[in-house]
């Protein structure tokens, strides 16, 4: 049996990945990444039930019944595709934004997780970041010292990660300092 996501209204469609945490204030699970696909509507009422917080159900993944949520504070984009008559596909994440107080990366918009926080850094911080930093800045971020990047749990993919957008400043700092990142120099020549 594939799996399923169900809203309230008894709508489903068929769940190809969900990447997700833990939500206290609702004691539910949190919704970061979704694909989907199946009938139009199907898919459109899963995504209008995500954009407004309302509860969605998932039957098949790693247990029979799970309950998750929407955040409704967050502005989602969806990547939408047909392949097939009558069939859509949605791959929706937040909408990545300078002013949002995260960003999400997964296996299924990027090749790694370095590549990807260099590229949500470099596009949406403030800080210059170089390529060659990913690295080193992903391992210090998933430390406790910095809390800036959160493993999240996922179902059909690899991985995916909630990356905090402020205190990215301290923390290159510090492996600046520390020499675990560095600036090349230029040749004067």
């Amino acid at each position: 049996m594939n799996a399923l996501i169900q809203n309230n209204q008894g709508m489903a469609c068929q769940l190809i990945a969900i990447a997700y945490g833990q939500d206290d204030a609702y004691n539910k699970r949190l919704i970061y990444a979704l694909d989907i696909a199946g009938a139009i509507t199907a898919v459109k009422a899963i995504w209008a039930t995500l954009c407004s917080g309302g509860p969605l159900k998932t039957y098949g993944i790693n247990e029979n019944y799970r309950q998750f949520r929407g955040d409704r504070e967050a502005k989602y984009r969806s990547f939408v595709s047909q392949p097939l008559p009558g069939v859509v596909h949605y791959h929706v994440v937040p909408d990545p934004r300078p002013e949002s107080d995260s960003f999400v990366i997964t296996s299924l918009i990027t090749e790694s997780r370095e590549l990807a926080l260099y590229h949500v850094l470099r596009l949406y911080s403030p800080h210059p970041v170089l390529p060659g930093w990913g690295g080193a800045l992903f391992e210090l971020g998933l430390t406790r010292d910095y809390g800036l990047i959160t493993r999240l749990e996922v179902a059909g993919m690899e991985w995916a990660y909630r990356v905090e957008s402020i205190g990215w400043d301290t923390l290159i700092d510090v492996a600046l300092k520390e020499s675990r990142i560095t600036v090349p120099e230029e040749d004067d020549g």
